[in-house]
């Protein structure tokens, strides 16, 4: 008798148990058809792909690509210590518009970002705690990047050089849209995002293997007003004098 009252006992629990999942799944839509992403695998030293799977590697990683996930997704994506790239910025405003050719060289915590624009060059060398700004003159202004005066020009400096940590610090409701779309038929990650206290939209065209910026355009409702462009990455390790200050 005593082993028939455990039987149903456990029965019963297991129906409770049942009955919870399905709620679940109708009140959260977990079977819901969602995007996916491949996220990278480890890399190599040598910037190229790890282990395949069943080889030592702990095989490609999947994640769900929602508003709601892709800031963990992103984050997720094992990036390159040290690459070079070149980028295309360019700025659009009523009755005019400018454009600067970016070179970003990154090396354990170094950046060094060189923009030109006509005959301007400036050079910005960023370590975790300093910065270091020249331009054709080669005089060098020091500071903490910590400090007021980092200011703006330090901040662009940043964004230009393919950062997106202002689209990382975003609450998910401010994320609008994100997918897995193409760009000049390479499938990249997509997210639109309402950014800045002005209401701009901007998107973002991330590369699933490397985690790096691919294309950034901002918008002012349907104007564009800046857009950042990739043209050539490297994965390699830049030269050490990349990173020399002028005179040294």
């Amino acid at each position: 008798m005593k082993h028939r009252r455990l039987l149903i006992s456990a029965a019963a629990a297991l129906l409770l148990v049942a009955a919870a999942a399905v709620i679940a799944i109708l009140f959260l839509n977990l079977s819901g058809p969602t995007a996916e992403v491949r996220l990278s695998p480890p890399r190599s030293e040598t910037g190229g792909p790890g282990g395949a799977e069943g080889e030592g590697g702990s095989g490609p990683v999947y994640a769900v690509l929602r508003p709601d996930t892709v800031q963990f997704a992103l984050s997720a994506i094992e990036k390159p210590k040290s690459y070079s790239c070149r980028y295309t910025v360019e700025s659009f405003w009523e009755g005019g518009e400018s454009a600067t050719d970016v070179t970003v060289h990154l090396r354990e915590g170094l950046t060094r970002v060189s923009q030109k624009s006509g005959s301007e060059e400036k050079n910005f060398l960023l370590t975790p705690t300093d910065y270091y700004v020249w331009d054709g003159d080669g005089e060098v202004y020091h500071g903490s990047r910590g400090s007021l005066l980092a200011g703006p020009e330090l901040e662009q400096a940043v964004r230009m050089s393919g950062s997106y940590e202002d689209l990382l610090a975003l609450e998910p409701s401010a994320i609008l849209d994100t997918g897995y779309e193409p760009l000049d038929g390479r499938p990249c990650i997509y997210v639109k995002a309402e950014t800045g206290s002005l209401g701009y939209v901007s998107e973002y065209y991330i590369a699933p293997d490397t985690g790096l910026l691919l294309k950034n355009e901002v918008r002012d409702g349907e104007r564009l007003i800046y857009r950042l462009l990739s043209e050539e990455i490297v994965l390699s390790t830049p030269d050490e004098s990349e990173f020399a200050l002028p005179g040294e």
